[in-house]
Parts: C-alpha cells; sequence; structure tokens
C-alpha cells in the first residue's frame, strides 16, 4: 500500500514538473529560418487594411512591424498620406474547435491532436492598382498536442507552449518570405 502510494505521490510529481516547465500545450513553430538570408530594408509605407476578422489585421499589422523590413507600417486608416503598398489579409491561421474530454478525464495522460494551420497570407498592391498584388502565403501546417506529452515535445526546438505569435521564428519566417519577394515588391511600389 505504501509502495502504491509512493508511485502515485511520484507521478503527481513528475506530471507538476511537466506541467509546470513544459505546459500541456504543443505547437509547432515556423520553419526556422536559415542564417544566411538576410532581407534589406525597404524605405517604402505599408497601410493595413481592416479584414473583417480584426486578430488577423491585428497580427499582421503587429508582424509587418517587428520585421523590421518597411519605413512605416499602420492601419490604413491611420495614415495621413497614401501608402506606397496596402497589405490585405487573404487567408488567416485556422483551427479546430475541439474538447480534450480523454486527455481531461486521464488528467492529462492521454494525449488530444488537433491538426492546424498556423501563420497568415495576405497580399501587398499599390493604392494606385490594387489588381497588380504580390501574394505572400507565410502559413505552416502542424499538429497540436494538448496532456503531459506536450511537456516533451517542447524540449525540440521546432516546438512551443507559448503562442506562435509571439515567438521569435514568427517575424523571422516572415522576414524571410518577404525576402523573396523584394524584388516584386519594389516593383508594385514604383
Amino acid at each position: 500500500m505504501r509502495r502504491a502510494a509512493s508511485v502515485a505521490a511520484a507521478l503527481v510529481a513528475l506530471a507538476l514538473v511537466l506541467a509546470w516547465t513544459g505546459g500541456c500545450v504543443s505547437t509547432k513553430l515556423p520553419p526556422a529560418a536559415p542564417d544566411s538570408v538576410s532581407t534589406p530594408p525597404l524605405a517604402l509605407s505599408v497601410g493595413v487594411e481592416a479584414d473583417r476578422v480584426e486578430p488577423f489585421s491585428d497580427e499582421l499589422l503587429r508582424a509587418l512591424r517587428a520585421t523590421r523590413t518597411f519605413e512605416r507600417v499602420d492601419r490604413l486608416d491611420r495614415l495621413a498620406d497614401a501608402p506606397d503598398l496596402v497589405a490585405r489579409i487573404e487567408h488567416g491561421w485556422q483551427g479546430a474547435a475541439v474538447i480534450p474530454f480523454f486527455t481531461v478525464l486521464s488528467l492529462g495522460l492521454v494525449p488530444t491532436l488537433v491538426d492546424e494551420t498556423y501563420g497568415l497570407a495576405f497580399s501587398l498592391s499599390a493604392p494606385a492598382a490594387p489588381e497588380r498584388r504580390v501574394v505572400i502565403d507565410t502559413r505552416w501546417t502542424g499538429k497540436l498536442w494538448l496532456g503531459f506529452a506536450a511537456a516533451v515535445l517542447n524540449a525540440s526546438p521546432g516546438r512551443t507552449s507559448a503562442d506562435w505569435r509571439t515567438h521569435p521564428r514568427w517575424p523571422a519566417h516572415l522576414r524571410r518570405s518577404l525576402g523573396v519577394h523584394s524584388a516584386e515588391i519594389e516593383l508594385l511600389a514604383r
């Protein structure tokens, strides 16, 4: 009886340590940007158009600023002068609504896995020619893990228990995607 209580106490302690240090959620991070990729700053202003799903346009605004690729990034309606480019959301992140029933009942031992799409797809266009645009798709897919297995997964460099939008790899991934399209972006602004 004492042995069973000791084992149970050790499992509870281990579960608490895993939950405290690694979290009960594991999210896939964007692909790591190679160190050799550098995007030169562009002397352009960008106005972010409001999307019907406000968090998408808010995140695009925040992330574009974090890349430090453009001279100025602000909401389209806050700019006094016409911007060089207009950014418009094409597709946002997507997830499934799930209730981790078995994970909760098993106190985190049985994981729940959910397919998710992270990142944003957006277009850039000149205000005078909105039909000419460059679409930049920064989205990636991966499994969201819920339960104690997530703590173990979060030890790998490609996963996190934090929100992917606050991780430094997200603006680096966006900066790399902008760099791939920098020549097209500069042509649009002319």
